[in-house]
This record gives C-alpha cells, structure tokens and sequence, in this order.
C-alpha cells in the first residue's frame, strides 16, 4: 500500500511543483510590467526580487511548518525588514543592482528548492544508499 501511495504522491508533488513555477513566473511578470509602468523599470526588478526571496522562504516554511503555514517565514521576514530597517540587508529598498540582495534571493530560492526537493519518499531512498 504505501508504494501505491508513494506513486500518487509523487504525481502529486510533481504537479504542485509546476502549479508553483507557473504561478510565481505569472507573478512576477504581471508586477514587473505594473511596477514598470507605475514607477519603472528599476522598481519593478526590486518588486520582482521581494517576490523570489518570500517564495523561496515560503518554500522552506512549508517544509519545515506544513503546507497551512506557508506564509510564517516571509511575514516573519516581514516583521523584520519593518522593526530593523537596516540599509545593507533590506531588499525591498535596495537597488535593483545590489549584489548582496541578489545574494540573499539565490540562497532563499535554492533553500526553498532543496527543501521541495527532499520529499519524504526521496530521503528514504538517500538513505539507503
């Protein structure tokens, strides 16, 4: 039986995993382009970074606190660029060329996939090799 499940979760885990590059590239063009036109081009790369780094860390909340909270890392994040506004780390502030928040949105990405990635299914078999 649970080889049977793994299958379907697997197809399951595989279609969600679209469902989210689908929507997150949907998001990120829609609010580039109405960044683009409200402000600029700038501010609309900066929106677009905001938008990968919460991704990546909503990624890793759903790994680490299950999928209904989602949303605790990146409002965490939140909380933090509000209450500690420091200039090198603030992502949403910085320009659309800083290195350093480009930093950050990579590590926050790849963590957020690597966690995706390492389905219980997957850890198993990790394991026993």
């Amino acid at each position: 039986m649970s080889t049977h499940e793994e299958m379907g979760a697997s197809a399951m885990y595989r279609y969600r995993r679209n469902y989210c590059m689908v929507l997150t590239l949907t998001v990120c063009v829609f609010s580039f382009g109405v960044e683009a036109l409200a402000v600029d081009g700038e501010a609309g790369v900066v929106f677009v970074r905001s938008l990968l780094i919460w991704f990546g860390l909503a990624l890793l909340s759903v790994r680490l606190l299950g999928i209904q909270l989602s949303w605790a890392l990146p409002l965490a994040s939140t909380f933090l660029l509000i209450w500690y506004p420091q200039e090198w780390w603030d992502w949403t502030s910085n320009s659309f060329t800083d290195l350093f928040s480009w930093t950050i949105t990579a590590i926050a990405l790849a963590l957020g996939m690597a966690a995706t990635t390492a389905t219980p299914w997957r850890r198993k078999t990790w394991s026993r090799r």
